[in-house]
């Protein structure tokens, strides 16, 4: 389907990895600092392989989804089935999509019973930025980083003085789109507000008659909202929502899902205080969908993940930033067809720290310890290395352990399951050299991954050694 004609409207009121790049930024050296890689510790990480994209490179890339937006990313693959709305995949260095943790402003996002995360009915026009990190991630982020984390920021009011802005866009196969926000940022306090609405005829993704041959329309509606307040010492404290519902239509046994997504969140920080700062966050992710079979039935899923977060910076000269924290993952599940096991609670300590010696050599490390009340506990960690050779020349290196829990469907689906699953285990070497002159970047990266206990796909899923 072919880019919709948009009209922007605005008004002032005051595996192996090759990356060429003159606008979406691939090191911290030059442009925007990627705080996912640090787990949004006040410290620069430039040892870690990671992309930053901002509002104004989103909107220069003319993508019409934030799935279209990644697809042009090194190291990165998605796969779409059929269209907008339509399921879509997200992996990181050829890991599975399942190995990709993906988090809304600081909230763990996806669906429980699928263990994956749906990006596609997330409107790109609520999206103010994205960050991606590369590789083995769960010493810092937990279960399912084991491809890597891949963060997305919805808008707030960055500029001064009160602001209105929207477009409307129509295209083939009946496209159609909307949106509007406002805002406003006065002294300590911001707030944005939007709206967005998209609809498609579709196109008929079957070329057999016999699975409905007609055209699978996809609609959407969404809206979001962030307000923050900052206080005089450095301390913050920020809500934010976004929800969407969406209507896809689809050729086979089932016809149509209707899918509902909300996240909520909640976060504070003190400031600086002398060498200390602390950080809190809490969040709630629901995943409601319902399928619609070509008989009228219906299989519902309702899914809940509930998130809190505490961590404590240290910061040790100049150079140096220890991060010592907690967190814990509350996953409910409510279905038809029954599961079961319907919820399970997952526990973490976690420390890292990011550090620089002879202003040369930057080194990230982190260490977790998980407790999963399913699957008892979990131990994994990274080291990453970046040495300085010139102004323009680095090399890196890292090294990372992760784990990946199976599904509530890999584990309880009637007929399709194995609830004598364990979690997949996964080590990831690497090594690479990175080069930058001005807005220019080269980077190339070699890795190897070894996966332990993976989870065959199919009818019985077991684990297995590879």
């Amino acid at each position: 389907m072919k880019n919709p004609a948009r009209l922007p409207l605005a008004a002032g009121l005051g595996g192996l990895t090759l990356l060429v790049s003159n606008g979406v930024v691939a090191d911290n050296r030059l442009g925007p600092i990627n705080i996912t890689a640090t787990r949004e510790a006040p410290a620069v990480a430039p040892a870690m392989p990671e992309t930053v994209i901002t509002r104004e490179e989103i909107e220069r890339s003319q993508a019409r989804s934030v799935e279209d937006l990644l697809a042009g990313l090194a190291g990165l693959t998605v796969t779409n089935l059929g269209g907008p709305g339509k399921q879509s995949n997200v992996s990181i260095w050829g890991q599975s999509a399942s190995r990709t943790a993906v988090f809304l402003d600081g909230v763990r996002i996806g669906s429980v019973s699928a263990g994956q995360t749906y990006l596609e009915h997330l409107p790109l026009t609520q999206v103010e930025r994205i960050e991606i990190v590369r590789g083995p991630r769960s010493g810092q982020w937990g279960a399912d980083a084991g491809g890597g984390v891949i963060q997305i920021f919805t808008r707030k009011a960055t500029e001064n003085g009160s602001n209105l802005s929207g477009g409307i866009g129509a295209g083939s196969r009946g496209q159609r789109e909307a949106d509007l926000r406002i805002g406003a940022r006065q002294d300590a306090f911001d707030y944005s507000l939007g709206v967005a609405h998209s609809e498609t005829d579709g196109f008929d993704a079957q070329s057999d008659e016999s699975t409905d041959p007609d055209d699978d329309g996809y609609e959407r509606d969404s809206a979001q909202l962030q307000a923050g307040y900052r206080f005089g010492d450095g301390g913050h404290v920020r809500a934010h929502a976004i929800a969407s519902t969406a209507e896809v239509e689809y050729d086979g046994f089932y016809q149509e899902s209707e899918i509902e997504q909300r996240t909520i969140g909640l976060s504070a920080s003190t400031g600086r205080i002398g060498f200390w700062q602390l950080r809190a966050r809490a969040g709630r992710h629901i995943d409601d969908q319902d399928n619609i079979d070509m008989f009228g039935g219906t299989s519902r899923f309702d899914t809940q993940r509930d998130t809190l977060f505490l961590a404590n910076d240290f910061f040790l000269g100049e150079a140096a930033t220890l991060t010592l924290g907690a967190d814990q993952t509350d996953d409910e599940l409510s279905s038809d067809p029954q599961y079961e096991e319907t919820e399970r609670r997952n526990q973490a300590l976690f420390a890292q720290v990011n550090t620089t010696l002879a202003g040369k050599l930057d080194i990230q490390g982190a260490l977790r310890r998980d407790d999963n009340e399913q699957f008892g506990t979990a131990n994994t960690g990274s080291l990453d290395l970046a040495y300085t050779l010139t102004e323009d020349w680095t090399l890196t290196a890292g090294y990372g352990t992760s784990f990946t829990a199976p599904s509530f469907n890999l584990l309880y689906f009637p007929g399709f399951s194995n609830p004598d699953l364990q979690p997949e285990r996964t080590r990831t070497t690497r090594a690479g050299v990175d080069w930058q002159h001005g807005p220019y970047a080269l980077g190339f990266s070699a890795f190897h991954s070894k996966v332990r206990g993976f989870i065959t796909p199919g009818e019985n899923p077991e684990n297995i050694d590879r």
